[in-house]
């Protein structure tokens, strides 16, 4: 049995859903990012500025740490 769901009414399926984060395209000072959905999300968009890889794969990771022991 198929449901039908509005545009404006998928960022409240995705937020009913437990235990779920949902990511999609949001718009954030005029650029479309990758975000968890709060809001309805972008459903006609061009371009996002970054790609969604970055949900899973940031651009930034500690490789290693040091600490110094008797200033050596």
């Amino acid at each position: 049995m198929a449901k039908l769901i509005q545009k404006h009414n998928i960022a409240d399926l995705f937020r009913e859903l437990p235990g779920f984060e949902v990511y999609g395209p949001m718009e954030e000072d005029g650029v479309v990012l990758y975000r968890r959905i709060t809001d309805s999300p972008l459903l006609d968009f061009e371009n996002s500025k970054k790609p969604p890889k970055e949900i899973f794969f940031p651009q930034t990771e500690r490789m290693f740490e040091l600490e110094l022991k008797n200033n050596r």
